[in-house]
């Protein structure tokens, strides 16, 4: 539970649905207060027709950190 959390889903102009999940980079124990530190937000691309998916990018933020959009 809490390993992976989808944000939000789009569809692009290419058809493919594009979607941002926060991911956690190491095993944390639930209510820890440094869990947030190693969260990132990131953004797949999946075809729907084969429902593969793809890494498109990671969210940086220069003031914090970026796991949500």
């Amino acid at each position: 539970m809490f390993i992976d959390h989808a944000g939000g889903l789009v569809f692009g102009k290419d058809g493919c649905l594009y979607y941002v999940i926060s991911r956690w980079k190491n095993d944390y124990e639930l209510g820890g207060s440094d869990r947030q530190l190693d969260a990132e937000g990131v953004v797949f691309r999946m075809d729907p027709q084969t429902l593969k998916k793809t890494e498109v990018a990671i969210l940086r933020r220069p003031d914090g950190i970026a796991q949500y959009v």
